[in-house]
C-alpha cells in the first residue's frame, strides 16, 4: 500500500519543527502510521524557508509530496469494516449525511431508530440496523463506484455474469424470492428488470434494461429481505419486500392502470380495483391490515409507487423510482435532470439558492440547506412536486385534481395546427387578451396539440378549472376558469415578435429601448416579481434576470442577458401569480 505524507511546519523558540505523519491509504482516515518529527536549529528568519525546502525533498519523495491524495468513493468503501463500523465510522469515512431516513420520516442524530437509512447526494446511502451497517447501497446517481475492478452502474447483466460467475439457476418471468446464487430474469414478465444476490461475495445487483441499476454490498449478518420496506427515492423499493404470495398483484403494466384513474374520484376500493391490493398500508412507522387502516397512511406498492390516502380519499400519487417508468408530460421521469424538468415546466418565479426548503408554489429551492444537487419545485399551475437529489429528479409527487386518461403523452393528440395564412406575430394582434377564452384561442390558433395539468393531458371535453394549453415550437397558454390568463412563448422557433421589437434572443438594450427603463434595478438578490423592476443576475446566477411591465402587459424572462420567454399577461392576472 502506499503512503501519504502529513507535514505540520511550526517553531520552538529557535527552531524550526517538522512534524509528519506516515499514513497508509486515504488520509481521510488517519487511524495507523508512524509519526516523527525534525528539529533544525532556526539561526535567522531567512533561512527558514530555504531549511523548510530542503527537508521536504530530502525526506520525502517528490511524487508523494505532490500527489493528490483526495480520497475517491472506492477508497472510501474500502475503509469500512462491515463487522465493527457504526455510524460514527460511517460518518468518519463519508462524512454527515445529507439526511436520516426511515419509513418517510426523517431523523437526526439524536432521535434515530433502530433502522434507517443515512443518505449522501451522491447515490450512496448506508442502511443500518441496531447500531451497525446491514448495506451500503449505491444507485443510479452512484457512478463513480467500480467493483471488482469493472463492475459499475450501467455495467450490463452479461458482464457481471462474465465477473462473477454462472448463476446456479435461472428464474424467468416469475416473482422474485431473493435466493441466493439464483438469477431472477424479466421479473414479473417485466422485461429487462432482473436481479442476482451473490453472498459470497457480499452483493446483489438489481437490473433495468438488463443493465445495473443498483448495487448494494452486503455485511455478512446481512440478509435479502430483513429489512421492512423502504420508500426512499433512491432506493429500489422492490428489494426490500420479502416475496408476495404468487396472488398478490405487482402492477407490471403501472403507466396503464394509472390511465384509467380520475383522482378526483375514486376511493380507496375505487383505486385497489385498478391497482390490486398494495403490497402494505404504511404510516409513522407502523404497518396495518386491510380492516386497522387509520384515517391517514400510504398503499405501497413494490415498484416504488405509492398513493396517500386521506380520509378514503386518494389525495397524492408517488413515482419515487426508476421502476415505476411512469412520464409526466410526455417528457420528466426519475432520472432527468434539472434543466430538462424546468424546459417542460412552467419558469419558476423565485429562485432560493442555499437556504431551507419551504415549499412556496412556483420557487425553485436550490441547493437546500447548502446540500449542493438537493432541490424542490412545485410549479404554482400545476398540481405536480418534484424532488431531486444531485440535480436528477428522484421524486414525483401528483396531487389531487389530476385526470390521468391521457397519460400516453402530448403525441397521442393529434393537432390540427394554427390556421396557416398568418404569422404568430399577426394572430396575436387578433386576440384581445383581456376577455379571451379557449374558445377564441382555438378560433385563431387552431386546436392545441394537448391540454395538460399537472404532466397529465385532457380532451377539451373534461378540462378542469385550471390548465396549459400547448402548441407546437414551445408556445402555451395559460387558462383559469375560463379565461386565458397567458400566453407564453420559449422558443424562438415560434417566431413570435412582440411589437416588431422584441423576440427570444433580443439583448437587454433593446428591451429596455422598447419598454422604457426600470424604476429600479435589484441585482445579485431574489426576484420578487416587482412591476417596472429589473432583476439582473437573480439570486447571484449571472445573465438570469426578470422584467415585468404590467402596463403593456409582458413578463419577460432572461439568460445570458438574452430573452428566454415571452410571456403575454391579462391584465387582471396578478404579476405575482406564482
Amino acid at each position: 500500500m502506499g503512503y501519504n505524507w502529513s507535514l505540520t511546519y511550526h517553531s520552538e523558540g529557535n527552531n524550526i519543527c517538522l512534524s509528519f505523519l506516515d499514513i497508509p491509504g486515504p488520509q481521510s482516515v488517519r487511524t495507523a502510521g508512524m509519526a516523527s518529527r525534525i528539529c533544525k536549529y532556526n539561526p535567522s528568519r531567512s533561512l527558514r524557508f530555504s531549511l523548510f525546502l530542503f527537508v521536504i525533498f530530502s525526506v520525502v519523495q517528490p511524487t508523494a509530496a505532490f500527489e493528490s491524495t483526495e480520497p475517491n468513493i472506492n477508497e472510501m468503501v474500502a475503509q469500512i469494516d462491515f463487522q465493527t463500523a457504526d455510524i460514527n465510522d460511517v460518518i468518519t469515512v463519508f462524512g454527515e449525511p445529507t439526511e436520516y431516513m426511515w419509513e418517510n420520516l426523517y431523523y437526526t442524530r439524536e432521535n434515530l431508530p433502530i433502522r434507517y437509512v443515512a443518505r449522501y447526494p451522491y447515490g450512496l446511502s448506508v442502511f443500518m440496523v441496531r447500531g451497525g451497517i446491514n448495506e451500503l447501497r449505491f444507485d443510479s446517481l452512484a457512478d463513480d463506484y467500480l467493483l471488482l475492478g469493472r463492475i459499475r452502474i450501467g455495467s450490463g447483466l452479461e458482464e457481471v455474469l462474465e465477473v462473477l460467475g454462472k448463476p446456479k439457476e435461472v428464474v424467468q418471468d416469475r416473482p422474485c424470492s431473493w435466493s441466493d446464487g439464483v438469477l431472477y430474469k424479466d421479473i414479473d414478465r417485466m422485461r429487462g428488470y432482473c436481479y442476482y444476490l451473490r453472498s459470497d461475495r457480499n452483493v446483489r445487483f438489481f437490473f433495468r434494461d438488463y443493465k445495473v441499476c443498483a448495487i448494494y454490498l452486503t455485511g455478512p449478518q446481512a440478509q435479502p429481505g430483513d429489512d421492512s420496506p423502504v420508500t426512499s427515492p433512491t432506493e429500489p423499493a422492490s428489494v426490500e419486500q420479502e416475496p408476495a404470495e404468487e396472488t398478490a398483484t405487482t402492477e407490471p403494466n403501472l403507466v396503464d392502470r394509472v390511465r384509467q384513474l380520475d383522482l378526483d374520484s375514486p376511493g380507496l376500493e375505487a383505486f385497489i380495483r385498478i391497482f390490486g391490493p398494495p403490497e402494505d398500508y404504511f404510516w409513522q412507522q407502523r404497518t396495518y391490515t386491510a380492516d386497522t387502516l387509520p384515517e391517514k397512511f400510504l398503499a405501497r406498492y413494490a415498484s416504488g409507487f405509492s398513493a396517500l390516502v386521506e380520509s378514503d380519499k386518494i389525495t397524492e400519487l408517488r413515482f419515487e423510482s426508476s421502476n415505476c417508468e411512469f412520464v409526466w408530460a410526455d417528457a420528466v421521469k426519475i432520472g432527468s435532470s434539472l434543466e430538462d424538468v424546468l424546459e417542460v415546466a412552467p419558469e419558476p418565479f423565485q429562485v432560493v439558492v442555499g437556504e431551507t426548503s419551504e415549499k412556496v408554489d412556483g420557487v425553485l429551492y436550490k441547493d437546500i440547506d447548502g446540500r449542493k444537487g438537493h432541490c424542490y419545485y412545485k410549479p404554482a399551475d400545476e398540481p405536480v412536486r418534484f424532488h431531486f437529489l444531485k440535480n436528477r429528479l428522484v421524486a414525483l409527487h401528483l396531487l389531487a385534481g389530476g385526470d390521468f386518461s391521457q397519460t400516453e403523452g402530448a403525441n397521442s393528440i393529434e393537432a390540427s395546427g394554427p390556421p396557416p395564412d398568418l404569422n404568430i406575430s399577426e394572430k396575436i394582434k387578433q386576440l384581445n387578451l383581456q376577455n379571451a377564452t379557449m374558445n377564441d384561442i382555438r378560433r385563431i390558433f387552431g386546436e392545441p396539440s394537448s391540454y395538460v395539468r399537472g404532466g397529465q393531458l385532457y380532451t377539451k371535453d373534461n378540462l378542469p378549472d385550471k390548465y396549459i394549453a400547448r402548441y407546437p415550437d414551445k408556445t402555451s397558454v395559460f387558462v383559469r376558469d375560463g379565461r386565458v390568463w397567458e400566453v407564453r412563448f420559449k422558443s424562438a422557433d415560434a417566431g413570435y415578435l412582440w411589437r416588431d421589437q422584441i423576440e427570444i434572443g433580443s439583448p437587454i438594450e433593446q428591451v429596455m429601448t422598447a419598454l422604457g427603463e426600470p424604476k429600479e434595478v435589484v441585482e445579485g438578490e431574489a426576484n420578487n416579481g416587482a412591476d417596472a423592476v429589473f432583476y439582473k443576475d437573480i439570486d447571484g446566477q449571472e445573465g438570469r434576470c426578470y422584467y415585468a411591465r404590467a402596463e403593456f402587459g409582458i413578463r419577460l424572462f432572461f439568460k445570458d442577458y438574452r430573452v428566454s420567454a415571452v410571456y403575454l399577461t391579462n391584465k387582471d392576472y396578478a404579476l405575482k401569480p406564482f
